[in-house]
């Protein structure tokens, strides 16, 4: 019995000790395996057996508002962390074929990467939290088996992943989970705002994106097999690749029973519902005060967004593929006569939106509050609220020549993932914004963005002209107007959406606030490593 223990003491060493990180022992319950058993341990019991005698005899708790915020923490946690593995590691400074395990945490990048290696188990943990609601609820059908075994699973698996692979090949895992967290997230968000979105035909491309996740996984894990130039310790492989089999052929299974097996009759085609669907949703439904300008009219019976999709992939192909590749023997081009006129130009469109945003609707016509846009209103002021809204998605589509410019000038610094995100989001995300609604609430958004857009490109005009040193002030202050403006949107679309007397679309609120957390994690970021982090004292 003793050698038993002996051995097993050993085993432990070996472990949790000799092969794992030591420069992560002291961070939050990684000291040993035993606490994140407990958790475990804690969670089936309660999900399994107390939970359900408790619930026995009580009515369902109703967790509407808390189940609302807390997807929305959890869509802000999970894209977060995407980023924060993209921005560190995947966006260029890993190698997709094979990167080694670092575990030392000199480099700041590592440490980061690290950090969000992390922040990646603590989300599984609080994952857990989905099926205390499920118990909660008494929604037991939802409670199967491969949903207790993928988030207990997980938890255990996010912490090995900090224990023994802090960083490199393993976190392919955690940034594509995290990715596809984003939307799973976003669609619960989405149905505990309204029912209308449970059957929606993206509930079930959102398992395909699971199983795709899987597929891409064993990829990802699998070429190792054959070609570990990067010395990928073989257990981790041993432990990850059957278990991504394992949890695939469980959500395939799913998948076959929920959209497969039950055909209870003939259905059209999926081309055709495809075609239903766009039309319905992207021709029908676009308001008529603004289907009369170009992009949101259709085309060939198609709805307006496909052209509009077609030129902001265009846009993202060439700032990150093919410009790139045309600059790289090229000396950059002299654009200082161009840009000096295209600010110039911002500035004024930017400051004429700002003037028509304000006399057509927020200068004292609307309603700060809760100003809902009726199909009926069609007074002279809806109509040029209508055209002030489709100007200032004009501006959006120009200005992506932004990034063109900066391709083109080889300023790559200015060309991170902030910038493209922001520029491609903000002209697909106006168009849904005032498709539906040319007018009212929703444009509260445009009305802050322009002002600090004439500010913003004011800016840029004067550096050309006269030299950044002069303006250099400015700078820190225009970021801080768009962290502000960003609070404000998020205040303004949050207090709409939990009146119940107002009309205002509530998808259109969500979209906002869930875009406003978004981008103020963006730029909090950008923030910090601009301003704060870069003025701190270098150790000698």
């Amino acid at each position: 019995m003793a050698q038993i223990i002996k051995e097993m003491a050993k085993g432990y060493q070996f472990l949790f000790v000799d092969i794992a990180n030591p420069n992560i022992k002291d961070w939050f319950l990684m000291s040993s395996p035993f606490p994140g058993l407990a958790i475990i341990g804690v969670y089936l019991w309660f999900v399994l057996s107390y939970g359900r005698k408790f619930m026995e005899n009580r009515q369902p708790y109703k967790f509407d508002r808390l189940i609302q915020v807390y997807n929305i923490m959890q869509v802000f946690l999970s894209f977060y962390t995407f980023y924060q593995f993209m921005a560190h590691g995947w966006w260029g400074r890993y190698s997709y074929r094979c990167t080694p395990t670092v575990f030392e945490l000199d480099d700041p990048e590592d440490y980061a990467v690290a950090t969000m290696t992390h922040l990646y188990f603590v989300t599984k943990i609080i994952d857990l939290l989905d099926t205390v609601f499920f118990t909660l609820r008494k929604k037991y059908n939802q409670i199967s088996f491969l949903h207790l075994y993928h988030h207990a699973g997980m938890v255990a698996l996010a912490w090995g992943g900090v224990k023994w692979f802090t960083t490199g090949h393993s976190t392919m895992l955690m940034t594509v989970n995290s990715f596809v967290h984003t939307l799973l997230y976003a669609y619960y968000f989405l149905t505990s705002v309204s029912s209308q979105y449970s059957n929606t035909w993206w509930k079930k491309y959102i398992t395909k994106v699971q199983l795709a996740q899987f597929l891409y996984l064993s990829i990802h894990f699998g070429q190792l097999v054959f070609h570990n130039p990067c010395k990928f310790p073989a257990f981790g492989l041993i432990i990850i690749i059957p278990q991504n089999f394992f949890i695939f052929v469980l959500f395939a299974d799913f998948y076959y029973k929920a959209y497969i097996k039950k055909k209870p009759q003939k259905k059209p085609s999926l081309l055709q519902r495809l075609w239903d669907w766009q039309h319905l949703h992207f021709v029908e439904r676009v308001d008529p005060r603004i289907a009369i300008y170009p992009l949101f009219g259709p085309s060939l019976g198609l709805g307006p967004p496909w052209g509009l999709l077609g030129v902001v992939t265009l846009y993202v192909f060439f700032v990150k593929w093919l410009g790139p590749r045309l600059m790289r023997d090229r000396q950059p081009f002299e654009l200082r006569k161009v840009m000096i006129a295209y600010n110039a130009m911002q500035v004024l469109m930017s400051g004429y939106n700002f003037y028509e945003s304000y006399a057509a609707g927020w200068g004292g016509r609307y309603n700060w509050f809760c100003q809902y846009l009726g199909p009926d209103d069609y007074t002279p002021m809806d109509i040029r609220a209508a055209r002030c809204s489709y100007l200032y998605f004009f501006s959006k589509v120009v200005d992506l020549a932004d990034t063109i410019f900066i391709v083109l000038r080889k300023n790559w610094k200015q060309l991170s993932f902030l910038h493209v995100y922001h520029h491609a989001v903000m002209v697909l995300g106006v168009w849904y914004g005032i498709a539906y609604s040319p007018g009212g609430h929703v444009t509260f958004v445009g009305f802050l963005n322009t002002f600090v857009h004439t500010i913003m490109y004011g800016y840029y005009l004067v550096t050309i002209l006269f030299g950044s040193q002069k303006f250099a002030f400015l700078k820190i202050w225009i970021t801080r107007m768009q962290l502000f403006q960003f609070f404000c949107v998020f205040v303004h679309s949050t207090q709409v959406f939990f009146q119940p007397s107002c009309k205002v679309s509530r998808s259109n609120m969500a979209f906002l606030m869930i875009q406003s957390i978004i981008m103020t994690a963006l730029f909090s970021n950008y923030y910090y490593h601009a301003y704060v982090k870069s003025k701190k004292p270098k150790e000698a």
